[in-house]
């Protein structure tokens, strides 16, 4: 009796099994893959700290990341925007500031004097932030991420003096934003005007290089 050839199926199962794993582990990463992509494309951006006008909370040449997924602007973040309306253009481009107050509300800035440890005279402002045009001081933000002290003795701005105050309400949305390094910063008091909501490419929400989080 002659027995007949028939294929080993026992032994292409494994192999079989082990092409499938690998087509699935391919269409997962193809999958993840995509999904990075489309949240980098949409989502989230890296951008690069450019002047001093965040110190000391970000530092020049410092890259960052930014997010605008399901954001809303609030008092105390720091912003990545981007103007084209801008009549100086060299503000045309994306800047970093954090945002002092955003649509519907009030603010005021006074500046005023104060003394270091040695007697040495120094500029620092208070600034209120509030739902009503009569700001009190429990409209006044806590800053403690800024040393008026430092920025006051780089200075770059002139004519602001003790005594001086500014004030303004905030259409809705728009932002007033203002850098850390409060005398060396171009924003919305100087130059760059308060900042329609649009323009906001996100909120950072990391530094990448160096690596850490942001104040």
């Amino acid at each position: 009796m002659v027995e007949e050839n028939r294929p080993n199926v026992e032994n292409n199962k494994p192999q079989k099994s082990a092409i499938r794993d690998i087509f699935d582990y391919v269409e997962i990463f193809v999958i993840a893959a995509s999904a990075v992509l489309l949240l980098f494309t949409f989502s989230i951006r890296i951008c690069r700290v450019d002047g001093n006008s965040m110190f000391p909370t970000l530092k020049d040449g410092q890259t960052l990341l930014a997010t605008d997924l399901f954001y809303k602007p609030k008092t105390g973040d720091i912003v990545v925007f981007h103007q084209d309306y801008n009549e100086t253009e060299s503000l045309n481009k994306p800047l970093v500031k954090r945002v002092i107050a955003t649509g519907g509300q009030y603010y005021k800035i006074e500046y005023l004097d104060d003394y270091d440890e040695n007697g040495k005279m120094y500029l620092k402002m208070k600034v209120y932030v509030g739902s009503t045009e009569d700001l009190t001081e429990s409209d006044l933000l806590d800053e403690e991420y800024i040393d008026y002290k430092v920025a006051y003795e780089n200075r770059r701005m002139t004519g602001i003096l003790p005594g001086n105050f500014q004030s303004g309400f905030v259409p809705e949305g728009q932002v007033f934003v203002m850098g850390d390094n409060r005398y060396n910063s171009i924003d919305s008091r100087f130059g760059v005007g308060l900042v329609d909501e649009r323009c906001i490419l996100g909120k950072v929400i990391l530094s990448l290089v160096p690596f850490g989080g942001v104040g």
